[in-house]
């Protein structure tokens, strides 16, 4: 490793300032995140570069604030959120971040920022210089020149995307300085980083994989024992909440995503009614989907229970028929994901399930991507939607982690109500093909 030594110029106690900063993106937890960043940097990196068939990877940061004097004050950061996959969340003046499929990483930092970088361990090499008002970033512009002519790329991803939010942090007036400085011959090879970034960001390490799995586990856990104490007739939807948000606090787990929506609680059939209003009476069906975070990893999963009838040893036929349409889906989903599948081709196999059996096509993706974020950045399952972009037409990596969601809704006139039945399954993708990440629940839980 190369490191330019300096000496901090130590405008603003460094402890101060890592105190003061907070994740926007990447939201693994800080004992872990160095960690787990430069092995996904150093170990998956290279590959997926090779395999979109680009050599260089680029990211250009700089703060928003228009004076540099202004950037040690709180202030609403407006970085590339890729800045937190590659460390480079801290550093406020210009940077450049450039990655090679031969494995090299280089940083080219302000002297201010250079601390925040080594301590990363990411980088094999690291460059500085002093930012002032005479020359900007000229000093910057240079290294890169010199740093592309002597890789000399084939291919150069930069962070911009029509349809991924993530991978689109490059500016349209840092393109256009990076195209002057380039020269046509260089600029001619820019390419979009949009599949390099959903690539990194969504296959998972055996690390980040123990994270979901646990976040997964104490999540069927605890929707379980939600069944076992509903009391037909007096419990509410909200009690359910209470009930699993007293466990997650008693536990000190945080909640996989909003606080007013973890766990979502549905009982139906229901009218419209407040949570505190809906109660779980014989001919309910219970769906219960929590979330809970390991370390920043969160999971995506869905249990679903039915309040028997008088009499009733089962749920009725028509339910027993929905759930069964939405088992012989899923299992057709991870049957097929195997690692080099295209997205669109592996949700079609649930979505021709589905409408043979006569119901009605779900109008969303049929898997998506799960980790920092409860719906991660990834490769989709999914159809070809607009909004979905490029990631439906990616191939499926070993280690991506989805939860596979196939739906059916009916009017019941048993039951004199709509019904849903929503079955969520999470599944990662190994070498074998796809295996559940917890047991699935092959049979609707039953209340007496």
């Amino acid at each position: 490793m190369k490191l330019n030594s300096i000496i901090f110029r130590g405008l603003i106690p460094l402890t101060f300032l890592a105190s003061s900063l907070t994740s926007q993106y990447w939201t693994v937890d800080s004992e872990v995140r160095n960690e787990i960043r430069k092995a996904k940097l150093q170990n998956q990196l290279p590959a997926i570069m090779k395999e979109y068939g680009i050599s260089l990877w680029l990211t250009m940061n700089r703060d928003p604030n228009d004076d540099p004097d202004n950037i040690f004050w709180d202030r609403y950061k407006r970085l590339d959120p890729v800045s937190e996959m590659i460390g480079a969340e801290n550093t406020f003046y210009p940077a450049i971040f450039i990655f090679t499929d031969r494995g090299e990483r280089i940083a080219f930092v302000e002297d201010g920022d250079l601390p925040y970088i080594e301590a990363t361990g990411i980088y094999t090499t690291i460059d500085h210089y002093k930012y002032a008002r005479q020359t900007g970033i000229e000093p910057m512009m240079k290294f890169l020149r010199a740093e592309v002519s002597r890789i000399n790329p084939s291919k150069i991803g930069i962070n911009m995307s029509e349809t991924e939010p993530v991978a689109d942090g490059l500016t349209a007036g840092l393109r256009k300085v990076l195209e002057t400085v380039l020269g046509k011959e260089f600029a001619d090879r820019l390419v979009s980083a949009e599949d390099i970034i959903v690539t990194l960001w969504g296959q998972k390490l055996s690390r980040e994989l123990e994270n979901v799995r646990r976040s997964a586990q104490i999540a069927n856990d605890l929707m379980m024992d939600a069944f076992k104490n509903v009391k037909p007739g007096k419990t509410t939807a909200k009690d359910i909440f209470d009930f699993i948000r007293a466990r997650m606090k008693a536990n000190g787990w945080e909640v996989g995503w909003d606080q007013k929506t973890c766990p979502i609680v549905r009982i139906k059939p229901s009218g419209d009614l407040l949570q505190d209003k809906i109660v779980a009476v014989p001919g309910s069906i219970i769906s219960l989907n929590a979330g809970v975070l390991t370390k920043g990893y969160s999971n995506d999963l869905d249990r679903t229970a039915y309040i028997l009838r008088e009499k009733e040893s089962k749920p009725p036929d028509e339910i027993l028929a929905m759930w069964s349409t939405l088992r012989r889906a899923v299992e057709a989903v991870v049957e097929s994901m195997k690692r080099g599948a295209l997205g669109v081709d592996v949700d079609r196999k649930s979505r021709d399930i589905i409408k043979s059996a006569g119901y009605e096509e779900y109008w969303y993706q049929t898997g998506h991507p799960v980790g920092v974020w409860v719906h991660d950045i990834g490769t989709f399952i999914g159809p070809r939607h607009p909004h979905y972009g490029r990631k439906v037409e990616l191939r499926l990596h070993e280690g991506e982690v989805f939860a596979i969601e196939p739906g059916v809704s009916i009017f019941s006139k048993e039951l004199n109500g709509q019904i849903g039945l929503h079955l969520q399954e999470m599944v990662v993708v190994t070498r074998k093909g796809g295996e559940y990440l917890i047991p699935p629940q092959k049979e609707i839980f039953l209340i007496k």
